[in-house]
Parts: C-alpha cells; structure tokens; sequence
C-alpha cells in the first residue's frame, strides 16, 4: 500500500527495527510490534489523568455484591444478567477497560434480538454491538489497552482480544483521553498495524460525533493507531 511520505515517517518512528522477540502465552496483551511510549516520562494512561473508574452496575460479575460502590472495581467478567438488563434497558454496562468478558451465551441472546444493542462503557472509551451484527456468537474480550505518543500526537489501541470478534465493534474514544495524546483532529485517521508483517493499513479518516467523540467501527482484535 502506498503511503505518504510524512505517513511512513511518522509509523517509522513507532516501529521496531529488530525482530520482534515472541510473545508467550502470560502475555495479557498482543505484542505492538514497536516501541511504546517511556512509562516513566508519563506517556502511560493512569487513573489520576482520566475520570475515576465508573462503579459497576448490580449483578456485573466480580464486583457483585459489594457494600461499597466507591471501592468497588469495574467488572472484567459481565454476567448473562447484567448483559441482559443492558440489552433491554438500551443503558451501558460498566466495565474494566482492561479486561470485559463476555460469554458467547451472552452474544448469542444478543444475536436473536436483531434490532438491540449491547452498550458497554469504561473509563477510557465505550463501546456498542449491534444485535445484526453477530456473526459468530462466541466468547470475546472487550478490553483494550491504551497508551500514547504526545510527542507524535498518536493513540495506540491494543486489544485484548485475538482474532475476530464475531461482530461489529463500534468504538468512542472520548476527548479526555485523545487529546492528552495530542491527536490532530483535522488530519488524523485510524490505522491497522500487522504485528507480524508491519503492514498498515488506514481503516478511515477521525471522524467525531455530536458529543466529541472519536468513533469507527473494528471487526478484529489488534493493534490500532490514531495518528
């Protein structure tokens, strides 16, 4: 694919020039393929910089039954519960950014009801599915890990999730969080990094929505980067 020149220098300065070394099953992460930002120069998101965790939604998993909603954490594993309360309420469920797991019975019951829309909402971004948009009702990770390149204006996306999603994932990534990564609105797009091969690959051009968010759709899990 061909790129323009001040594309290519940019993405060359995020990609590694050795091999990659491989990554082991504890990896929670897929392995960018290039160099992140220094955490100890700040370029890590981290919970002071971004708004407070959002308390979970009665009956999301780990957090149930909690005394204390200010303590309680972000669920990583949603229930068929809490995921059918959201599916008929039309309102988000919260969960962890890190880590949003969702049962295949879970898509499947979603998968029935073409017209709904599963809303699932973190500190960091939130996400919809579409009902008509399941393909293949499985388990899935909605978790994604987000640091950033001020110095290059860039946000990388990396999922949690390997391989297809089985649907439409439809991304908001707020302005709390892209324009600590100094992103340029008015020349930004979003683009798909191979880890393997280093090919990328421009999904589209930023485009926001009415309330300032960044928004695009992914089908597959990766690397992501909005540059």
């Amino acid at each position: 694919m061909k790129k323009t020149k001040a594309l290519s220098i940019a993405l060359a300065a995020l990609t590694v020039s050795a091999v990659a070394a491989s990554v082991s099953a504890a990896d929670y992460y897929v392995d960018p393929g290039y160099e992140l930002p220094d955490v100890s120069e700040g370029e890590q998101y981290k919970e002071g910089n971004t708004n407070a965790s959002p308390a979970p939604t009665p009956g999301t998993g780990s957090s149930e039954g909690s005394t204390s909603a200010s303590k309680a954490k972000p669920s990583t594993t949603l229930s068929n519960v809490a995921v059918d309360r959201a599916i008929n309420s039309g309102k988000a469920v919260k969960a962890s950014y890190q880590k949003a797991a969702i049962k295949s019975s879970s898509m499947a019951a979603l998968a029935k009801k073409a017209d709904s829309v599963l809303k699932v909402e973190t500190a960091r971004y939130s996400i919809s599915i579409k009902g008509d948009s399941v393909t293949d009702a499985k388990n899935i990770d909605l978790g994604m890990k987000i640091t950033k390149d001020s110095g290059k204006g860039a946000l990388i996306i990396r999922t949690a999730q390997a391989g297809s999603y089985g649907c439409t994932v439809s991304m908001s990534v707020p302005a709390k969080i892209y324009e600590q990564a100094g992103v340029d609105l008015s020349k930004a797009a979003i683009y798909s990094i191979n880890v393997e091969t280093g090919e990328v690959v421009k999904l589209q051009d930023v485009e926001v929505d009415a309330d300032g968010n960044i928004v695009f759709d992914i089908t597959d899990g990766g690397t992501y980067v909005i540059l």
